[in-house]
């Protein structure tokens, strides 16, 4: 349960997250899409950066490939770019440690080599092949189909590449299909099989391993595991007035060391939408493929799942399709997925183990590394609060709110979990790569973070309005820290003393950069506190938290949060997506105070303009406040330049609450609740409910 900060300043008018044991951050801007680990540690990284120097105004973005020691030395950067946007998605390492980058462009100048495998640009947009030598030059460069998904190489130095379009030497295609390539560490084309080919791959000495999700019909192999689709798998996801959509199944395949051979081809699915996100191989020869499953069919109920094993880790797809809204008509199916691991034996013909990975909400698989012994690393979006493993308190959990990133462990037999560890949210999938130790790295966007599995003492920090988990703060912000804080504390709220809220409650404090915060609540999981104003102006700033983890024996955890000047956020009056009329809303519920004075809810929705809500993270909007002080009455007021979405920008004044901590600010809305604030934009998951007309 979380303890409001502004119920209980109304009330009385006053009164991992997984810890990263290395982080190091690209250049700003910086998305890396792929990422390998060398035997010595050494961490290279793909993916696309704004040009330093764009050649036109559609050159937005440049494909990078970097390699970083442990410690986040730049041995090189090396960009690839031409006219127009080129993004790498792919990256595999040689033995000499080369690094081959693929991805797509639409640069017709992007900068192929002289007598390349493919040197003209075939379209709008082409895929391409790299070399990047261990000194970061370009050994060669060359375009490639239409899109490159997945590289591998072996112990030869040999370049295996899996895309979209026709391969090397075939023509442009007019529909979609999919190819497999091999090339020698020259970049001189081996073969180029027009006609299979998939999203991600492996290879060995037997062969070359290709799984990927296609809405057509393949051609199986006889005795495989799943010769055809499952009975009642439709062929459209959605079926509109002038379209539709078609739904896509997981296949995997498996060809002959020379890319003619097709020893075994099978889908691997049921009846609703699988997508693999990765796939490795054991020394064996079987196949292990992660991804994503949903968890039913469009316009059906009755459908086979996707196939999972007895004493598998979680034999059920858990995820509920909530009855979200919708203005298309006819109305488009709701989706829901899990993750699955699933193992296929050597032949292509039964399953190892197969489960899911989920919890009630959407949650997906986007990466998956095998160890030595056989263990599965897996990295995620999850939005369920009940996802597999996880060890921390309710508030630190995601939710359809904010989703957040994930990495566990699966054991090599599918049947056992370790303890799930939450990222600090991100706009980005995250990326997975596994160092030689079985260490876990995980690129989020431009950041490179290396995972702790023991369990933290602090286990996230949210902002106190929406309780969103963040990694930012305002100066004079309201902040939650929860975690394992001390079993023995007892619960207790502030009472201000000489219009000062205290920075010790029970003789527990928290300070920033030694600045000691005001104390708002302790409780065993839960502190909430004010940010000091005094941080204004700093990158970032050490947290340390008093704790009493053992019940008696003072300790102090401390953690890092960056300073932003302002974080403009709503107070809700609950993170849960509310109900009204049987329909579930996807937005969380304002705590706002409708013109009658009635607090807004689905049975008493607002009328009319204006609605009272209520923000912090505002920062030092006013000279002068003062860190922890209560307001006055009459309060202080300031203007802000809101916009509200469709009205543009406009000025509104905000005004502080008398006998409430100051940072706390109330403010009349229009219906449409504030996208902006003095141009910093508000994370948009609160809404309220109108009455129609």
């Amino acid at each position: 349960m979380r303890t409001s900060v502004l119920a209980a300043c109304l009330a009385c008018a006053l009164a991992g997250p997984a810890r990263s044991q290395t982080q190091i951050t690209t250049p700003q801007a910086t998305m890396i899409a792929a990422m390998q680990v060398d035997a010595d540690g050494n961490i290279y990284v793909a993916g696309s950066t704004p040009p330093s120097n764009p050649r036109s105004v559609n050159d937005t973005s440049d494909v990078f490939v970097s390699k970083v020691t442990p410690g986040g030395q730049i041995l090189y950067w090396t960009e690839l770019g031409g006219n127009n946007i080129d993004t790498a998605t792919a990256l595999a390492l040689t033995p000499d440690g080369t690094a081959l980058i693929g991805g797509d462009t639409a640069s017709p100048d992007f900068p192929v080599t002289p007598s390349s495998a493919q040197s003209t640009f075939r379209g709008s947009s082409d895929g391409f092949l790299a070399a990047v030598a261990p000194n970061g030059t370009v050994r060669w460069a060359t375009y490639a189909g239409t899109q490159v998904f997945a590289l591998a190489s072996d112990a030869s130095g040999a370049v295996y590449v899996t895309g979209q379009g026709s391969g090397f030497g075939g023509p442009v295609p007019t529909t979609v299909q999919f190819f497999t390539a091999k090339l020698d560490s020259t970049g001189k084309v081996l073969f180029s099989n027009p006609t299979t080919g998939g999203s991600v791959m492996a290879v060995d000495s037997s062969g070359i391993y290709i799984a990927g999700s296609t809405s057509e019909s393949i051609t199986t192999t006889d005795g495989s595991f799943q010769p055809s689709l499952p009975p009642g798998a439709p062929a459209a996801c959605f079926v509109g007035q002038m379209s539709s959509v078609s739904c896509d199944y997981q296949y995997v395949a498996k060809l002959g060391p020379d890319g003619t051979e097709t020893i075994y081809a099978t889908f691997l699915t049921g009846a609703t939408e699988s997508f693999p996100a990765a796939l490795s191989i054991d020394s064996r020869g079987n196949v292990y493929t992660a991804g994503s499953a949903a968890s039913t069919c469009p316009y059906s109920s009755d459908c086979p799942p996707y196939p999972v094993t007895a004493g598998a880790y979680q034999q059920i797809n858990l995820a509920v399709v909530p009855p979200f809204p919708t203005s298309l008509i006819p109305p488009a199916p709701g989706y829901a997925f899990n993750g699955f691991v699933t193992g296929l034996n050597a032949d292509g013909n039964s399953l190892l183990f197969s489960t899911f990975l989920g919890g009630s909400d959407s949650d997906q698989v986007t990466g998956m590394r095998q160890n030595a012994v056989g263990d599965f690393y897996l990295a995620g979006s999850a939005a369920s609060p009940d996802f597999p493993g996880l060890a921390v308190p309710p508030a630190c959990r995601p939710d359809p709110a904010q989703p957040l990133p994930f990495v566990t462990r699966l054991s090599a037999d599918g049947s056992m979990l370790s303890q799930t560890q939450l990222l600090p949210p991100s706009d980005f999938s995250p990326v997975l790569a596994l160092g030689p130790d079985d260490t876990a790295y995980v690129a989020t966007g431009q950041i490179i973070q290396t995972v702790d599995f023991r369990p933290s003492t602090v286990a996230c920090v949210t902002d106190s309005a929406e309780y969103n988990r963040i990694t930012a703060v305002a100066p004079g912000e309201l902040i939650s820290i929860f975690g394992s804080l001390g079993p023995g504390i007892s619960p207790l709220a502030a009472v201000a003393q000489n219009g000062q809220i205290p920075t010790s409650l029970g003789g527990l404090g928290v300070r920033f950069n030694g600045i000691a915060a005001p104390m708002l609540y302790v409780s065993p999981d839960q502190y909430n506190v004010q940010v000091p104003y005094e941080v204004a102006g700093s990158q970032s700033v050490e947290v340390q938290v008093d704790t009493l983890p053992d019940g008696s024996t003072p300790q102090t955890a401390s953690l890092t949060l960056n300073v932003v000047d302002a974080a403009p956020v709503i107070f809700v009056q609950s993170r849960e997506f509310p109900s009204c009329n049987g329909v579930v809303n996807p937005g969380m519920l304002a705590l706002a105070i409708n013109p009658d004075s009635s607090l807004n809810s689905c049975a008493d929705p607002a009328t009319q303009a204006p609605v009272t809500i209520f923000l912090t993270g505002l920062g030092n909007i006013v000279p002068g406040l003062v860190t922890g002080a209560v307001e006055p009455n009459p309060a202080q007021m300031v203007s802000l330049q809101v916009e509200f979405g469709y009205q543009g920008i406009i000025t509104v004044e905000a005004h502080a609450l008398p006998g409430a901590i100051n940072g706390v600010w109330s403010l009349a809305s229009d219906l449409a609740l504030p996208y902006s604030i003095n141009g910093q934009t508000l994370p948009g998951s609160a809404a309220i409910f109108v009455k129609s007309n």
